[in-house]
């Protein structure tokens, strides 16, 4: 008797060890107070808090709002918590719909929910956080600024990835790391559509990191990135991601009276050799400038099969393309990256009487890329159809056709990731020509003051990123062509916390400003912008100025002419803005030109996307 009973004494003995063991399996939590479930540390708050009051709690332990991503974490919470209604880290305050968890993820790919019936409903519109109703089991959305006890969750990445910079061929991400240790991550990459597979950065980020840079992407591309991070024993300890964006391709054109030119980022071309690109004519090859890192070719207007287009009675497009095939070795393998970029130039034919034949006029597009260090601004000038500044006049439409009486109204605008820009127009100038230096000009704003007198800002729709003006159309006396107009403005981008930025210096008055000695013995003017602006040139154009029947010429405003011959009169108006790019300045110090003109070289562009598979180029414009 004693025998068996002392067996199934110790048999008692070792299943009560194994089932204490089991229970106490799991990561010790850092903090006092919380309690740690499958290696998850977990605290309930019983105190009522608005849901940004809950999550700053949170955030104060180096955790987040708990995001139970299946049933075993949803139980969890519930058992935690035992009875009443707690928030947990669940919004959609972006965008109305679509549930995010506080690291990030989207609700639908974690694949698992708990709504109650007929929830999610925004009751009165207004319900974008979740609270979980412990007593049903359930999910609920309710209003975030409403009171209810909360779960916290420690965490090892505190934050979603964030986009600190993105280039043609590469993406900067960042994040918060919370209180859990990290001894190292992986970041994984791929496009988000799917179409190639995902790759990791190497070396991957060391375990002290808070960013990295993916390099070797394509451009104008959307691509998903994941963070993991791992704990001192190896093991997954977090998770976020985001979907970024490339930049877009930027091709700089020159188009001049005879030929054309044009530059494009080797970012842009990874896989591509200089001695493989080459236009339509195949002997038309490109050449490299290391210095700026870009590709570069030159033709004339009738050479290396540039292609010739009328469109109307009036306007000439010349065209070609960039091209590079894909290149087959010996032992059968084929490489490089196949191209198809066209590119053109548009220009408005007239005929001059002293010249005795046509002359060209160019009309570059509406807006430039500048790329500058790791930022991308967008640099535009519109034509608007009236003073409310609703409807931009297309390509297409030029020459716009106005009368001496008529208001031409445009816009100046800026767009870039940073949100710390302002946009400063520091000079306008109207040529008859497409140089800002012709002899013959009319200023309309110097040194960021108003000059002519007919010139109103819109002070309602203009901000810090556009600026939105009209100005009454004039005669412009002793032009070859009296009818066409072209107007240009140097734009200045700074930041908003540099003080000594040009643009918080606002309209300098000639009596105040600053000279300097050059070396024919007269003063110039010495402005102080910061090393940090940027100076950007922009024209537009041209416009045809028709006389109206029984009226005589328009006057120049007095004292708005530069190098006019009197009593010579051709009607003109005043905006011609067609967007040229002279060329990237880091700081105005080192602009080439004099400082005291706008001048700029005659620069169109053209922005690409993305070569397809069929090496078909999608133009964006």
């Amino acid at each position: 008797m004693a025998g068996p009973c002392t067996s199934g004494f110790w048999r008692w003995i070792v299943l009560v060890v194994m089932a204490t063991t089991a229970t106490v399996t799991g990561q010790e939590c850092p903090i006092a107070g919380y309690v740690s479930v499958d290696g998850v540390c977990y605290k309930d708050f019983v105190e009522k808090k608005t849901y940004d009051a809950a999550r700053q709690t949170c955030a104060a332990d180096g955790g987040l709002l708990a995001m139970p991503k299946d049933n075993t974490a949803n139980s969890a919470v519930y058992n935690l918590v035992g009875a009443g209604k707690r928030w947990i880290g669940l919004t959609d305050i972006d965008i109305e719909g679509q549930w995010l968890f506080e690291d990030g993820q989207t609700l639908a790919s974690a694949g698992y929910n708990d709504w109650n019936i007929d929830e999610p409903n925004d009751a009165g519109g207004g319900e974008d956080c979740l609270e979980v109703d412990v007593d049903s089991r359930s999910w609920n959305d309710n209003n975030c600024g409403s009171g209810f006890g909360f779960v916290c969750q420690l965490v090892a990445l505190r934050s979603r990835l964030t986009s600190d910079d993105a280039g043609m061929s590469h993406l900067s991400v960042s994040w918060a790391t919370g209180i859990l240790p990290i001894s190292g991550y992986t970041l994984r990459y791929q496009p988000a559509d799917g179409s190639g597979s995902p790759q990791d950065l190497s070396p991957a980020p060391g375990a002290g990191a808070t960013s990295a840079t993916v390099s070797g992407l394509l451009a104008d591309t959307e691509y998903t990135l994941t963070l993991t991070s791992f704990g001192d024993e190896g093991q997954p300890n977090g998770v976020i991601s985001g979907t970024f964006t490339t930049d877009p391709v930027v091709v700089n054109v020159q188009c001049t009276q005879d030929s054309m030119s044009l530059s494009i980022p080797r970012a842009a071309l990874p896989a591509v050799n200089v001695e493989d690109l080459h236009l339509l004519d195949p002997d038309c090859g490109a050449t490299e400038d290391e210095d700026e890192d870009v590709f570069e070719f030159q033709t004339h207007l009738q050479e290396c099969g540039t292609l010739q287009e009328t469109s109307g009675e009036d306007k000439v497009i010349f065209s070609n393309v960039v091209i590079a095939n894909q290149v087959t070795y010996e032992n059968g393998a084929v490489r490089n990256q196949p191209v198809n970029l066209p590119f053109q130039c548009e220009f408005l034919r007239q005929y001059g009487v002293s010249q005795g034949g046509d002359i060209m006029f160019n009309i570059p597009p509406p807006r430039v890329d500048v790329v500058h260090a790791d930022n991308t601004f967008t640099l535009e000038m519109q034509i608007y159809t009236s003073t409310d500044f609703s409807t931009e006049y297309q390509s297409s439409e030029f020459p716009i056709k106005v009368k001496p009486s008529d208001r031409l109204n445009f816009g100046l605008s800026v767009a870039s990731p940073l949100d710390n820009l302002e946009l400063f127009a520091r000079d306008c100038v109207s040529t008859p020509t497409t140089s800002p230096d012709h002899s013959t000009r009319v200023n309309i704003i110097d040194d960021g003051c108003q000059v002519d007198q007919t010139l109103q800002k819109d002070p309602a729709l203009s901000n810090d990123k556009a600026q939105y003006y009209s100005v009454a159309a004039f005669t412009f006396p002793n032009a070859l062509d009296s009818s066409l107009v072209y107007f240009h403005c140097t734009m200045i981008i700074c930041f908003k916390d540099d003080p000594d930025s040009r643009c918080k210096q606002g309209c300098i008055l000639p009596a105040a400003r600053p000279r300097r000695a050059v070396s024919d013995g007269t003063e110039g003017r010495v402005r102080r912008e910061s090393s940090r602006d940027q100076a950007v040139d922009i024209t537009r154009g041209p416009f045809q100025v028709k006389q109206e029947a029984g009226a005589g010429p328009a006057v120049v405003p007095l004292g708005a002419a530069v190098g006019a011959s009197v009593g010579v009169a051709g009607i003109m108006a005043l905006l011609i803005l067609a967007v040229v790019l002279v060329r990237k300045r880091q700081a105005l110090e080192n602009m080439k030109r004099d400082d005291n003109t706008a001048g700029m070289d005659n620069y169109a562009f053209q922005v690409w996307g993305k070569t397809d598979k069929t090496g078909a180029a999608d133009t964006k414009t």
